[in-house]
């Protein structure tokens, strides 16, 4: 009987553990957020949460609720002491914090309205917890990644498919696109405020030529290198010929 005992108990820990591993996190996008007691806008509210407030997610709902052109299920969550129901069209999972206390924290999400005729967008925001202030841009359902820089003054994003990469890098405050570039290799790497890239200048019988190029404190800097890639889909075939004696310049 004590062996059985101690081994529900056991049972009981790892699943536990197991719930706790699994736990997602959100934050909530928008200022007061009505948290509910059942999924529903009937439902009573339980509290109001604000745009940048953290929760734990444990439940989806099946049914779905509208909200303008937003449509996206109910989410059972937990904050501080609260449980209740959030609409999840409102709350992102995708985030992240710039220091311990998540006073300055960044995330994204899908809205709908998209542009160049997509359905939807990717909506990238810059939170300030203490000052209240949040910087929004709206980019390309397809940005395959985006960082910010140390200083959080400037937004690099990789607005292309799988094959055809373009880089572009935006000022936080305003929203205002500063450079856009076609690139290779993929991926996004700061140093500091600097960001080192191959601009891709032309595709030619199946290869590209690139130039390396420096993105620095809202400036572009050319190194003076240029290389040869592979394939690049998206850039315009032609005119490699005149690049081709600058491919050993160092």
């Amino acid at each position: 009987m004590k062996r059985m005992i101690i081994c529900a108990i056991i049972l009981a820990f790892t699943i536990s553990l197991t719930l706790t591993a699994e736990e997602k996190k959100g934050i909530v996008t928008v200022s007061n957020l009505r948290m509910r007691s059942t999924p529903d806008l009937k439902g009573k509210v339980v509290t109001l949460l604000e745009r940048g407030s953290i929760v734990s997610i444990f439940e989806e709902s099946v049914k779905q609720l509208k909200v303008g052109d937003n449509e996206a299920p109910w989410i059972r969550v937990r904050h501080t002491t609260h449980t209740g129901w959030l609409f999840s069209g409102y709350v992102s999972t995708d985030f992240h914090c710039f220091n311990k206390d998540c006073g300055v924290v960044s995330w994204s999400r899908t809205i709908p309205k998209g542009n160049d005729g997509y359905a939807y967008s990717t909506e990238i925001s810059l939170y300030y917890k203490m000052a209240k202030k949040v910087s929004t841009i709206i980019v390309s359902p397809e940005t395959a990644g985006y960082s910010f820089s140390r200083n959080l003054k400037y937004l690099a994003i990789d607005e292309g498919t799988d094959v055809a990469g373009k880089i572009s890098f935006y000022g936080v405050h305003d929203g205002k696109v500063l450079h856009s570039s076609s690139f290779s290799p993929r991926g996004i790497t700061w140093d500091g405020n600097k960001v080192k890239y191959h601009s891709v200048l032309c595709m030619d019988d199946g290869f590209t030529v690139y130039e390396e190029q420096v993105f620095n404190d809202g400036k572009i800097e050319k190194t003076g290198i240029y290389g040869k890639g592979e394939y690049h889909f998206g850039v315009k075939a032609g005119g490699c010929r005149k690049y081709l004696k600058l491919l050993k310049k160092k």
